[in-house]
């Protein structure tokens, strides 16, 4: 079963498009980053970027989105007849995606390989992004952390007192867990377009940031390290990133951190079914 293999982390080897007029490119150059997740519950998320983003871009246009960095997450359903899935974007970097569902062609040559194919936005090319199951991290992995949860609040408390909500009162986020020892982020604000220019400190903690990479627990400690591979904000770029840990109930959880303004920040998560 295609859905069964699906499931699990998945990081990019290449990204390639195959234009019709027979040539082949690389549109985020030959080291592109990526992670795609598939969780048992039916949920999905992917961060595509390149090695050296390229600053005169503009990172609110399609073709920023198309060849340099995009974050999407949603659910997906599998065709097994017809070898293909369908990502259903619920939040996305590139805001016109949202609300859309992208069409793949699903190859699996092997176990630890995975081909996904579709039409490049505006025609002309097939985009083919190939990808591979990563080592599994020798990290302390949380069992009951594993799987894919929902944002439900993202709070800031405030130095002088009070709190603010950062990316207004409903944010949507979606965050994975695997057991393999990987993990991945995005958070957006709802009522965009940004305000804020894209990748500053501005635009990261009010409107979108994602990342992905390796992750451990410290229960003696009670936190959650992410040891980010890629961001969308520089800063978070290669590093470790604590987060304090707390379990309300089985299915609900809070990380809190500091943010560069020393504001103490909480998000809550809640898990969402697996099966």
């Amino acid at each position: 079963m295609i859905a069964e293999r699906l499931i699990g982390a998945w990081r990019l080897v290449e990204q390639t498009e195959q234009w019709d007029d027979g040539r082949l490119t690389h549109p985020r150059s030959a080291n592109a980053h990526g992670l795609i997740v598939y969780s048992a519950g039916g949920w999905m998320s992917a961060i595509l970027g390149r090695a050296a983003p390229r600053p005169d871009r503009d990172r609110m246009a399609l073709d920023y989105a198309l060849e340099d960095t995009l974050a999407y997450g949603g659910r997906f359903a599998v065709d097994e007849v017809s070898h293909t899935v369908r990502h259903q974007v619920r939040v996305c970097s590139y805001a016109g995606w949202t609300g859309t569902e992208l069409l793949r062609q699903v190859v699996l040559p092997d176990e630890r390989t995975l081909q996904l194919t579709g039409a490049r936005p505006g025609g002309g090319a097939q985009r083919i992004l190939t990808w591979q199951r990563p080592e599994e991290e020798r990290m302390t992995v949380e069992p009951a952390l594993v799987g894919a949860w929902l944002l439900e609040e993202y709070v800031a408390l405030l130095p002088e007192g009070g709190v603010e909500y950062p990316m207004g009162e409903a944010p949507y986020g979606l965050l994975h867990y695997g057991p393999d020892g990987w993990m991945s982020v995005i958070i957006s604000r709802r009522d965009r377009p940004p305000q804020h220019p894209y990748g500053s400190d501005a635009f990261a903690f009010t409107e979108f940031v994602c990342y992905y990479g390796p992750y451990s627990v410290d229960f003696m400690a009670g936190t959650v390290t992410h040891y980010t591979v890629y961001s969308s904000y520089p800063p978070m770029h290669a590093t470790s990133l604590k987060r304090k840990l707390r379990f309300l109930s089985p299915d609900v959880i809070t990380l809190t951190a500091r943010n560069p303004a020393r504001q103490v920040i909480t998000l809550r998560w809640r898990r969402q079914p697996a099966g």
